[in-house]
């Protein structure tokens, strides 16, 4: 009965994952470059300017309070972002005129030169960066948002199934885990799969299981209706009791002129309660006002959920008046929570690396599984001297356009972003359509090519697309590795490194499965193989 069992979840295992697996190889592809959407906006905003020694917050702090006084001192609220971390590269401050006749006020923004506090003039390119293919995990492209959710929802609740099954399939997990027998064809290759499965398990679990509780009330509405009824206020009613954090009180205008203190200090005394470099932006509330507030929020690295807390302070004094920090239900907890492992916002830049191997290791895992599946019956049919069928074929194909042409369509993003002219209308729209269209002729590409030499082919196109893009980046923006890296400009490096990297990768890819299918060659063809060898 066991063994029954077991039989019936490898069934589901590898049925499940070839239904869903290309979908799911695009989540994950997409999803673990989500870690590096703010690395990513910054390549593909060369336009923005770098400033190598930006000075301290306080002097930040300083410089962007001298301007905003300067053009904005009656402004309803002020807001400055200080450099500090992958999330903020530059000095940007905004703010926000006073309301008029019950309209909102527009807002303006600017980037302080960190050195003189004068505003920085450019003009940066229209495109999506990161934050599209960070999206695109969740909401596809060129589908309705509704059913773009669906989908993926469906997708995540397989994939969950699919992990459970495979688990039970797996008896010797441990095992399997210190298992790995080179040069052993498709051993090789389920050695290879176990591993990246059995090695990041807890990881796959719960961004599996914490990505369906993004959206859980779109995919089970009926459930918040069952305990609070129907209507808008029982909707409102259910998120503010799963979700209580309100902001601080902060009093209304006192239309009596007052000095704002300087902001300097504020971070002084954020460094003392926080410790240095906590606190990485500042608001505040009626600057002109007896009335002023300043909030000094933390950045997001300090806390798995999202930080809400902030320091309160009395504009015109300086004095601290309230350390805010929101209340916690625990539903509202755990969601946060699980969604914090998610994103993986919290994560120093060594536990982010981890984030990022774990996501490829879980993409390679995805691609060696839809491999084993054509593999496998690949081999039986050839063992019983029986064709190999309309199914495998077509299989095979779509692994190839799908493993190798979805990291080549990426790559034609990014090549995208800078041959595009700047001014060309509607031009992040068509970044995102250069990738798509790169697709569709990568699916396309082994339908009429033989696969194996299609393989190879793809794969040193794709080794030609990544290794070529610090070449672009140096030829189009003058950003290239040989100005970044003495200005010490990781980010700008950091990518085109990364690029570099993925060609080599790709490179060594290419040779090994050439090399692979000359091998294998005259074990696919046994009489050829004798005949070749009587003719020699």
């Amino acid at each position: 009965m066991k063994e029954g069992f077991r039989q019936s979840m490898s069934w589901l295992h590898t049925w499940l994952g070839l239904v869903i697996g290309w979908v799911l190889y695009f989540v994950y592809l997409t999803g673990t470059l989500g870690y590096l959407d703010k690395e990513i906006d910054y390549w593909m905003t060369p336009d923005r300017p770098f400033f190598a020694q930006p000075g301290t917050p306080q002097h930040q702090a300083t410089l962007a309070q001298a301007y905003l006084q300067q053009v904005a001192p009656q402004a309803a609220s002020w807001n400055i972002q200080l450099i500090g971390g992958r999330e903020a590269p530059s000095l940007d401050v905004s703010w926000q005129e006073r309301a008029q006749a019950g309209a909102r006020g527009a807002t303006h923004r600017a980037t302080l030169d960190p050195v003189s506090g004068q505003p920085v003039g450019y003009e940066a390119r229209a495109t999506g960066g990161g934050q599209v293919l960070y999206k695109m995990h969740y909401q596809l492209a060129y589908i309705p948002y509704d059913k773009a959710i669906l989908i993926i929802m469906v997708c995540t609740l397989v994939m969950f199934a699919a992990m459970v099954s495979g688990i039970i399939v797996h008896k010797n997990i441990f095992k399997d885990f210190f298992t790995f027998r080179p040069r052993k064809g498709q051993r090789s290759w389920l050695d290879g799969h176990n591993f990246l499965s059995v090695t990041a398990l807890p990881f796959h679990l719960i961004v599996t299981y914490s990505g369906f509780l993004f959206f859980t009330y779109q995919f089970m509405p009926s459930v918040p209706h069952l305990v609070y009824g129907d209507g808008r206020q029982a909707g409102l009613a259910f998120y503010q009791g799963t979700y209580p954090y309100p902001s601080p009180q902060l009093p209304p205008a006192a239309h009596a002129a007052g000095t704002l203190a300087p902001l300097a200090g504020r971070l002084d005394q954020a460094d003392a309660q926080w410790g240095r470099g906590v606190a990485t932006s500042l608001e505040v509330r009626n600057p002109a006002d007896a009335n002023a507030r300043v909030l000094v929020k933390p950045q997001e690295t300090v806390s798995i959920a999202f930080p809400e807390n902030m320091l309160v302070f009395d504009g015109m004094t300086g004095r601290l008046l309230q350390d805010f920090r929101p209340a916690h239900h625990a539903p509202g907890t755990t969601d946060h929570v699980m969604k914090g492992l998610h994103k993986g916002l919290f994560a120093h830049w060594s536990l982010r690396l981890l984030l990022i191997f774990m996501g490829l290791g879980g993409t390679a895992m995805i691609a060696t599984g839809l491999l084993l599946w054509a593999n496998a019956r690949r081999t039986r049919l050839l063992a019983a001297q029986r064709p190999v069928h309309f199914g495998i074929w077509l299989v095979d194909r779509l692994n190839a356009g799908a493993i190798i042409g979805m990291p080549i369509a990426i790559a034609a993003y990014f090549w995208a972003n800078r041959l595009l002219p700047v001014t060309m209308p509607m031009r992040a729209a068509w970044e995102v359509h250069a990738m798509y269209l790169t697709m569709a002729a990568m699916f396309a590409y082994p339908m009429w090519r033989p696969v194996e030499r299609a393989r190879v082919e793809m794969l040193w196109l794709c080794a030609a697309a990544y290794g070529l893009l610090p070449v672009l980046n140096a030829l189009t923006t003058g950003r290239g590795l040989g100005h970044s890296l003495p200005q010490h400009d990781w980010l700008m490096a950091g990518f085109d490194l990364a690029a570099l990297a993925c060609g080599l990768a790709a490179a060594a890819c290419a040779v090994k499965v050439r090399r692979s299918q000359a091998q294998a060659a005259p074990r696919r063809h046994p009489k050829a193989a004798r005949v070749a060898n009587a003719v020699s």
